[in-house]
């Protein structure tokens, strides 16, 4: 565990919200609260965090301070960093890579760089932006000069020069998406560079299997395979929206994807043929999780909506009894709204309530047991473990904006 900041405006903040905002104590597990050292005296200076590490997405921005400062917590909500005050203020990745280097932006200049976890700078800030670095060795940039795009190594060379608007994450056959910013269309490239596709499509080339593709003539989706082909003609969509419902249909491991069917305005599931497996009838679908069960939505008696699950067949195997909510997580629970009075919980794959619906907002589990909520008396976000139980105390304004999905 790195040494941790005095980030005093950090400290001072922290201790004004505990005081004020009236958040729920009940359910708290046993852990060391955030208490200001009564040796720091405060300060009035905009000092920006400094972070070293970032664990499991516990990535938090400090509400109401000074130009929305953001700063990393520990799994017992300790703010984690060193350096000297103001030298970084953004960490823009969820993690380190496996090189020890994360992507910063300095404070003073604004530009992106990259430092080690003691948050000193290996890549000086020279971009505009900054992403993490792949298995590759890779990190993607965008360069300062001409806001173009490219590759750089872990010294900061220009391994691929900034010439494209977009690029992707390499796949394992070492080829990746990149948009022309002349035509603004994409092809793919290849390690070097060069294009090994010409540019032809409006969206990504899938890096495998399928991918749903916006038509650049009819404004419509379908899906296409590696090679940019069309597997499944464009259909689904409208002229509204077709990028976003795009966005959300992937194939499932059991081959169903969620598509917006144009004639009846609703979704429904179509096998990799493109053949309707669930006929479209409910008004938003997700994708089916690995326990088989997919979220959607459906209009009940009082013209309301309302939330359920379905299994592959299409029939309901949760009915649809809650307000808004979202997918399982692997630990088979899901965030779901209570039709009565709005709070989220969470159930389990029975429609069970195993934590009960208590919060403004909930989303689903990460990988490390834990769930970002937001509490329903002061409005702030915080994290919990499967019991529902507090692991770190509302405190902070939410890392991406929540809405009711």
């Amino acid at each position: 565990m790195p040494k941790i900041l005095e980030m005093r405006i950090i400290v001072s903040l922290l201790a004004t919200l505990l005081l004020f905002c009236g958040c729920s104590q009940a359910e708290s597990v046993e852990a060391e609260p955030l208490t200001p050292d009564p040796s720091i005296e405060p300060v009035t200076d905009h000092t920006e965090p400094q972070i070293t590490t970032i664990i499991e997405n516990l990535f938090v921005e400090v509400p109401e301070a000074p130009a929305h400062l953001w700063g990393v917590v520990d799994e017992n909500g300790e703010w984690i960093g060193v350096g000297e005050p103001g030298a970084i203020s953004v960490i823009w990745d969820e993690n380190f890579s496996v090189n020890g280097l994360a992507p910063a932006k300095d404070a003073q200049s604004e530009l992106f760089g990259f430092i080690d976890e003691t948050g000193e700078w290996i890549i000086a800030p020279a971009f505009t932006w900054a992403g993490p670095f792949h298995s590759v060795g890779l990190a993607l940039v965008r360069d300062a000069q001409n806001e173009l795009m490219g590759y750089v190594d872990e010294t900061g060379e220009w391994i691929i020069e900034p010439k494209f608007e977009t690029i992707g994450a390499f796949s394992e056959n070492g080829f990746v998406s990149a948009q022309d910013p002349q035509s603004g269309l994409y092809g793919r490239i290849d390690k070097t560079g060069e294009w090994v596709i010409e540019p032809k499509l409006p969206y990504y080339f899938p890096e495998s299997g399928l991918s749903a593709t916006v038509d650049a003539h009819s404004g419509l989706f379908g899906f296409i395979d590696k090679n940019g082909e069309w597997v499944i003609e464009p259909q689904f969509g409208d002229e509204y929206s077709s990028f976003y419902y795009a966005s959300l249909s992937t194939f499932s491991i059991f081959g169903l994807a969620p598509v917006f069917d144009i004639q009846s305005r609703s979704f429904g599931y179509i096998d990799e043929r493109g053949e309707w497996v669930i006929m479209p009838k409910f008004q938003w679908a997700r994708t089916f999780t690995e326990n088989g069960l997919a979220y959607v939505q459906v209009f009940n008696e009082q013209g309301e909506i309302a939330s359920g699950f379905i299994n592959k067949t299409g029939s309901w195997a949760i009915e649809p009894r809650f307000g808004f909510g979202n997918s399982f997580s692997a630990n088979g629970l899901a965030p779901m709204a209570d039709a009565q009075t709005g709070l989220y919980g969470y159930i389990n794959e029975k429609g069970e309530w195993i934590i009960k619906p208590k919060f403004k907002y909930a989303m689903p589990f990460l990988e490390n047991g834990f769930a970002e909520v937001q509490d329903v008396d002061c409005e702030l976000n915080g994290y919990i473990n499967e019991k529902g139980e507090w692991v770190i105390e509302p405190m902070f304004w939410a890392w991406q904006e929540i809405s009711s999905w």
